[in-house]
């Protein structure tokens, strides 16, 4: 009797995006948005460590969960990944099966090499990011998910979003427990080398190939050019995904992390017996959110990515307030985290936030105006400086307008 369905993991309903760790971020930006005709739906930053690093975001018009293929370019940090065991391997994204020639010939027009394959009955053009990660464009039959709806490619011939996820495993046994009951996943097919499952109600974008390697050397799990980071997928609420963790440390899994607010959605994660670091994100995400006026930085010449780095020496969440002003800067956790872990009052948590806001943007306004990454990437100066003082600017007024309204 299957009781998969039943098991908190059966909340995971698909793919939400996936991560990858990629070279030069002009040369990322381009093969994404020219050569696969994905749109540039939010750029932003790498939460973590210390080295300004992008995080590039593209996806459909609507930047929606399990169309986005987000990354981070970090040639520059001179780390680089070595292939193996214990990572996702490859991914594969779905096209209309009727496309594969066109993409074929656009593949191999644009220089790339392309291998035609067969998974598990899916016909598949395998070719290579420029930095070396494993990329597949699958021909599917009935995929509703939207594609661009106009850029480079035909939207006929449009990427619908992410397919399958190919993972390289030593040991399949405990995978196959973990697929089993801590996703909740349901295992669809069986090559002898490969096992295919399926989150959720399954199909195109739920997919998660298993391939038995053990004979493949161990894939370093830094972040470093060449390889790809996580999987997130994605659940519907909070209560859920509390669910999931608690059930996955149940199981033993105990290095699950705690809750992290990533802006746009709340993730956990959890590094699977494979290896592979996944995620599974709750909230739904504000990449869709295209509307916001920072998204236009660099619209001037779309072929041209413009974009600040991480300030190094102040918190991420003013990071993200600068990139974002959509989202409130009162929201940001910068000094009410501190409150809260110091058992001060909502009160003096408030107080404390507000003198960081302002104290923050006036550090983030002079780093601008003095910062050589306030550049575009081909060595020009130009409106992302002056967008992320706007942001700076809008979102200090929301939080000064906000106290105001507290404090009468």
């Amino acid at each position: 009797m299957d009781t998969s369905r039943s098991l908190p993991g059966a909340a995971l309903k698909r793919h939400h995006h996936i991560t990858l760790c990629t070279g030069d971020a002009q040369e990322d930006y381009a093969f994404h948005t020219r050569v696969l005709g994905l749109k540039s739906v939010k750029k932003t930053l790498l939460y973590d460590g210390q080295i300004p690093v992008y995080h590039l975001y593209y996806g459909n018009d609507q930047g929606e969960e399990s169309t986005l293929v987000t990354t981070f370019p970090v040639r520059h940090t001179g780390a680089r990944a070595r292939s193996g065991s214990g990572q996702i391997a490859a991914f594969s994204l779905s096209v209309p099966q009727t496309s594969l020639p066109y993409w074929q010939a656009r593949l191999q027009e644009q220089g790339f090499e392309v291998v035609e394959t067969e998974r598990f009955g899916e016909r598949c053009l395998d070719f290579r990011h420029p930095c070396g990660i494993e990329y597949s464009l699958t021909g599917t039959v009935g995929d509703t998910r939207s594609a661009r709806a106009s850029g480079p490619v035909p939207h006929e011939h449009g990427i619908r979003g992410t397919h399958a996820i190919r993972v390289s495993l030593r040991d399949r046994e405990g995978m196959d427990e973990f697929m089993a009951r801590g996703w909740g996943a349901q295992r669809l097919a069986d090559d002898g080398r490969t096992t295919r499952w399926a989150l959720g109600m399954g199909g195109s974008g739920t997919l998660i190939d298993c391939v038995h390697e053990p004979e493949r050397a161990q894939g370093s799990w830094t972040l470093a050019e060449g390889v790809i980071h996580h999987m997130a997928f994605q659940v519907a609420t909070h209560t859920e995904q509390n669910a999931i963790k608690g059930f996955l440390e149940g199981m033993g899994y105990t290095d699950t992390s705690d809750v992290k607010d990533r802006g746009y959605f709340d993730s956990i994660y959890v590094r699977t017996p494979a290896g592979a670091l996944s995620r599974p994100p709750s909230r739904m995400p504000m990449v869709s959110s295209v509307t916001s006026p920072l998204i236009g930085w660099g619209r001037k010449s779309w072929s041209r990515l413009s974009f600040a780095p991480r300030v190094m020496n102040l918190s991420p969440n003013w990071a993200y307030c600068a990139t974002s002003p959509s989202r409130s800067a009162g929201a940001s956790i910068l000094g009410g985290v501190e409150a809260r872990k110091e058992h001060r009052g909502k009160a003096e948590a408030r107080e404390i936030l507000d003198a960081h806001r302002i104290e923050h943007a006036v550090e983030v306004v002079a780093f601008v105006l003095h910062h050589p990454g306030m550049k575009t990437l081909d060595g020009a100066f130009e409106a992302p400086a002056l967008g992320v003082i706007a942001g700076i600017v809008q979102s200090v007024m929301t939080g000064h307008y906000a106290a105001q309204a507290r404090h009468g």
